[in-house]
C-alpha cells in the first residue's frame, strides 16, 4: 500500500489546515513551529510574533462561536 500523504481534511501536502497535526502534543507544535521558523531574520519573527497575537485570539473566537453554535443547535433539536 502506498505511503498516503495528502491530508484527508484539505488534500493538501503537507496538510495547510491543521488537521494532520491535531494530535500532536503542544511542545512538539511548538518544536514544529520553531523549526519552520528557523531560516528567518530577526525582523521577519519579531513580525510573525506580532502577527500571532493578532490571529491567534481571533482563531480562538471562532472556535469559541463555533462551539455555541453547535450546542445551540443539539438544543434546539431537544426542545419541544
Amino acid at each position: 500500500m502506498p505511503y498516503r500523504t495528502d491530508c484527508l481534511k484539505c488534500w493538501d501536502s503537507p496538510c495547510s489546515c491543521g488537521y494532520e497535526y491535531r494530535d500532536m502534543t503542544e511542545e512538539h507544535m511548538a518544536e514544529k513551529i520553531v523549526d519552520i521558523l528557523g531560516y528567518r531574520n530577526k525582523e521577519s519573527l519579531e513580525t510573525i510574533l506580532q502577527l500571532l497575537n493578532q490571529m491567534i485570539p481571533e482563531k480562538i473566537e471562532k472556535i469559541d462561536n463555533l462551539e455555541k453554535r453547535k450546542s445551540m443547535t443539539k438544543t434546539w433539536f431537544f426542545v419541544k
